[in-house]
């Protein structure tokens, strides 16, 4: 198969957000570490999620997930982007799906009767094709809140998501805030 790697990326960002209930929050921090979502039903597959720049997507997300009447935790971090499959870029858009095609054509797929998500293609390429993909970004745009004004090409509601699967890329893990009513 054609060349499907990523370049390494020496970039990082320094407000990487990740929201959670308020006492999972303060045990990430202690223990500097994270309990990675694993299911192909995820975004951008197994990893830890962030939202880039934004603790406001963070809070909602605890919030659409959790409840409103619950503590939230929002964890900030430093995240190194390594070898970074973006998808915000359409050649990277391209290997997924040139990943997805190669999926499909394997004997006995159809038998198995898998739902071919976004997550599965994204955890095939890291585990058969790029073991040492580091992270994975995407601008989601959710069209369900419609345009920011008539007249815009500008969505509503664009959330900056990074899933990280290589926790060394992850530093500077600190409480970004504890507490109810964020938003």
């Amino acid at each position: 198969m054609a060349n499907m790697r990523v370049d390494y990326n020496p970039n990082s960002i320094n407000d990487a957000y990740h929201g959670t209930l308020y006492e999972v929050a303060k045990k990430i921090v202690s223990e500097k570490k994270f309990i990675p979502s694993k299911s192909n039903d995820d975004y951008l597959g197994d990893g830890v999620y962030f939202f880039e720049g934004s603790r406001w997507l963070a809070a909602k997300w605890v919030e659409r997930n959790h409840g409103k009447d619950v503590y939230i935790g929002i964890v900030c971090a430093c995240v190194n982007y390594g070898n970074c499959l973006n998808l915000n870029l359409p050649e990277h858009r391209f290997i997924l799906n040139r990943v997805k095609e190669e999926i499909i054509k394997q004997p006995g797929f159809k038998k198995l009767g898998r739902r071919i998500t976004d997550a599965f293609v994204v955890n095939y390429y890291a585990t058969n094709i790029n073991k040492y993909l580091d992270t994975i970004r995407l601008t989601y745009i959710c069209q369900d809140y419609g345009k920011l004004y008539e007249g815009s090409i500008i969505y509503d509601y664009a959330q900056p998501m990074l899933c990280v699967r290589n926790h060394a890329k992850i530093s500077n893990i600190s409480l970004s805030f504890g507490g109810k009513d964020y938003v």
